[in-house]
């Protein structure tokens, strides 16, 4: 009987650890696999292959019809994650309303901004949205034993190109609606060979590289350079560095779909991600702002106000100074000891009051004369 059990316990432990292995583990193919027209392969069997995949949706009544024209006019107050690729910190972003950020992307003539992780947008919406159809299809495509699915959507200013990145996701489908998206990758055992790190932030689960890594410098010649058309859906594997941009008129729609296998090879990340949204506070990300100008400052003004005698205009006083200071005798305000102005009235006839201040103490003379 206990043979039994060592049996049933190693047969487990190497089930699931070629699936572990699997999910871990890389193709050596370093090409795009192109599905133009439909096949009897199974779709799995190509996604297994861990490689790049092109392919066309069966229906074609939703392509240009998802555009961010129809996402500020159906949503124009949600808020959206804009990302800005001259960042220091790569996961820094900032909340936008969706037509607050096509404007901002109308206007951004350096090609700076773009829009990515609105994970809570399908969400939101309707069932019967125009956007719930891309997700619709993209559900024939989910693995089996699916643990977890995700929705996007992205887009941004003209000639944007986004941060250098790579994602832990079993299948990472991205359809473009509107326009065309360039794409470069990079293979994982190129990354390696370029000494390319990737340094996981598990505050929102990114996986940016270290470093500031421009794929489009055309520094690295093993990246692999196409163009998803309009209409065209593309696979990324896990762990393949990718990164986009955007034409004007460019709009995406992702899914991202998790197994149970996949869990439990990246349980890790996920262990360190729930720990870190509950111990981690929230940190504000400084925004540097333009010096404004100074003006003169005017010295006159910035001098304390002089306390002089308040004397009874008298035939005895008319010739003498109101105030005459000595080089020991420095006048303060009177609103240190809680007197101002208004407290301080014209004294009857036949009364002096003076008021002077020392710089250790202040005195206050009434005399009666």
């Amino acid at each position: 009987m206990n043979y039994l059990h060592i049996l049933v316990t190693f047969l487990i432990v190497l089930f699931i650890y070629i699936h572990i292995q699997f999910q871990l583990s890389h193709s050596t193919e370093r090409e795009v696999y192109v599905l133009d027209v439909p096949v009897t392969i199974p779709i799995e069997e190509i996604f297994e292959l861990k490689q790049p995949v092109i392919m066309n949706l069966h229906d074609q009544s939703l392509i240009g019809e998802v555009t961010k024209h129809t996402l500020t006019e159906q949503f124009p107050k949600f808020d959206m994650l804009v990302y800005d690729n001259t960042r220091e910190v790569t996961h820094a972003h900032i909340l936008s309303s969706s037509s607050a950020t096509t404007e901002l992307f109308y206007d951004d003539n350096e090609g700076k901004y773009y829009t990515e992780r609105n994970y809570g947008f399908i969400n939101t919406i309707p069932p019967n949205s125009i956007f719930k159809g891309i997700t619709y299809k993209h559900q024939l495509l989910e693995p089996p034993l699916c643990s977890r699915k995700t929705c996007d959507i992205m887009f941004g200013s003209n000639n944007s190109t986004t941060s250098t990145q790579y994602s832990i996701m079993y299948r990472n489908l991205f359809t473009v609606t509107k326009g065309n998206l360039h794409v470069k990758m990079l293979h994982p055992d190129m990354a390696q060979e370029h000494k390319i790190s990737v340094k996981p932030n598990y505050t929102d689960m990114s996986f940016f590289t270290e470093g500031k890594i421009d794929l489009w410098e055309g520094k690295y010649h093993e990246t692999i350079e196409l163009v998803v058309k309009e209409g065209e859906t593309l696979s990324i594997p896990p762990y393949w560095l990718y990164s986009f941009r955007y034409e004007d008129e460019t709009f995406v729609t992702c899914s991202y779909f998790n197994s149970y296998m996949t869990e439990i090879a990246t349980f890790q990340h996920t262990l360190l991600y729930w720990i870190t949204k509950f111990t981690r506070p929230a940190r504000a990300v400084p925004i540097s702002k333009k010096e404004q100008p100074t003006e003169p400052v005017n010295e006159e003004a910035t001098k304390p106000a002089q306390v002089t005698e308040i004397t009874e205009d008298t035939d005895e006083n008319q010739d003498k100074p109101l105030i005459n200071p000595t080089n020991n005798e420095q006048t303060e305000k009177i609103t240190s000891q809680n007197i101002t102005t208004s407290d301080v009235s014209v004294p009857e006839p036949d009364i002096e009051l003076t008021v002077t201040a020392n710089n250790s103490k202040e005195t206050t003379n009434v005399n009666q004369l």
